[in-house]
């Protein structure tokens, strides 16, 4: 029966490495420098804007880049798409949606006959969107996913601005409090007036006034601080000032971590146990296991790669690698270690390869080779070299052997040589992994 199964894969082999699949290229983080910054803080998205130009990034999988239709006055994520709100040239206001495992933008109007004001504009999680009239700012329009005009709304004080964050929850701040929108219901929270503007942070809290602030126990304030620059992670607050993180843990407020970061931290945001710092020229991953009472921000911090600038200054970069955690990504098969350093910016340190204790001075690169980034301190990560399994810099029959001996529980993979399998990036090793790996062959 197994070798059934292995004349099958064997075929299968064959007739997609004749097929030119289009793979999603995966690349280090960019942005367009300081302009525009979103983070949907649960999805582990961030996006840069500029015009009509928007990066997404995908924490841990690299960017792609969009073009709208005109210049994106807001963008927001939900129900598995991004929305990115425009200005037609007759001042209708626009949405385009952008699914990424598609690649499919979906241009929509708001159809109604008035103009809507895009500050005022939002989507929730089921892709239904809300937005105010720019005149009559007491009514809020309610569409469904294809711009159809569903309800409106009547709010008794006139609507400042509404956030979601693909959430059931439509957070509204008015001249005279804040309500929210959930389940078709409008709620009254409090004659509290806020003067910043809200920023919804998971789907029933937001900061304003350097607050955080939870919609369902009626604005009880769960944390304070000087500024809107506050998050929260799995494990607690953050916090910032002009170049230093603060962590706060949910129960133990004393308990106060820092981490200071070589440039003015304009904003931040969380996702699970990760804290995303932007400062101007940069973003720098922060994960909470890394965070000590005094702490200057690692070489091995990897800030995301900012287009259109250059500088000499300090970090480890690539345009062509991915960093996670203590892995280097998307090396390719047979690259010279020569090739691989140039790959690299890591200004400020000296880079070496070992094979455990053993220097590699030249030759290819392989999986599990350790890259030593010396200079402030030492930075080490491993790489992983795409469908390299037998470790040895190259790809050809014996990977697809191995990968397939594999699939047919004949062998087993784990550590490195799994990671390196798993060229698709889905977590897991299966047929489109051998088949990726097959066209991998040298």
């Amino acid at each position: 029966m197994k070798k059934f199964f292995a004349i099958i894969l064997s075929i299968l082999i064959f007739v997609f490495s004749i097929i030119n699949i289009q793979a999603v290229t995966k690349s280090t983080y960019k942005t367009y420098g300081e302009n525009s910054f979103f983070s949907d803080g649960e999805n582990s998205f961030i996006v840069s804007t500029d015009g009509s130009n928007a990066i997404i990034n995908q924490i841990g999988n690299g960017h792609c880049t969009i073009r709208c239709a005109k210049e994106i006055k807001r963008c927001q994520y939900a129900n598995n798409e991004f929305h990115f709100f425009y200005e037609n040239s007759e001042k209708k206001l626009c949405v385009a949606k952008y699914n990424l495992k598609r690649k499919k933008i979906t241009d929509i109007s708001l159809d109604i006959n008035t103009k809507l004001d895009y500050v005022t504009a939002s989507v929730d999680k089921n892709g239904y969107y809300y937005a105010t009239d720019k005149i009559n700012r007491t009514k809020l329009y309610c569409f469904n996913t294809k711009g159809l005009f569903l309800k409106s709304y009547n709010i008794e004080h006139t609507i400042f601005q509404a956030d979601s964050i693909n959430g059931n929850y439509i957070a509204i701040r008015t001249s005279g409090g804040i309500y929210y929108i959930h389940s078709g219901e409008v709620t009254y929270l409090s004659g509290k007036f806020f003067k910043d503007k809200i920023k919804m942070i998971n789907n029933t809290c937001f900061i304003s006034d350097g607050n955080i602030f939870s919609l369902t126990n009626n604005l009880e304030e769960v944390f304070s601080h000087k500024n809107n620059k506050v998050t929260v992670i799995d494990q607690g607050f953050v916090f910032c000032s002009t170049d230093t993180v603060y962590f706060c843990p949910y129960k133990n407020s004393k308990e106060t971590k820092e981490y200071t970061i070589n440039g003015e931290i304009s904003n931040i945001y969380g996702y699970n146990d990760t804290i995303f710092v932007v400062t101007e020229n940069n973003v720098y991953t922060i994960r909470y296991k890394e965070l000590s009472n005094i702490r200057t921000a690692s070489k091995g911090d990897v800030p995301m790669e900012s287009v259109g600038y250059s500088s000499d200054g300090y970090g480890i970069r690539s345009d062509v690698y991915t960093f996670v955690d203590d892995y280097i990504f998307d090396v390719m098969p047979s690259t010279s270690v020569t090739r691989f350093k140039d790959n690299l910016s890591y200004n400020g340190y000296e880079l070496n390869l070992y094979d455990g204790e053993y220097y590699v001075p030249r030759g290819n690169v392989y999986t599990g080779l350790t890259a030593s980034f010396t200079g402030n301190g030492t930075v080490n990560k491993t790489l992983i070299v795409k469908g390299d399994i037998t470790c040895d810099g190259s790809v050809n029959t014996n990977d697809v052997k191995l990968m397939m001996e594999y699939l047919l529980d004949i062998t087993t993979l784990s550590g490195n040589r799994k990671l390196a399998g798993d060229v698709i990036k889905d977590n897991k090793l299966n047929n489109k992994d051998l088949v990726a790996i097959a066209q991998l062959r040298n």
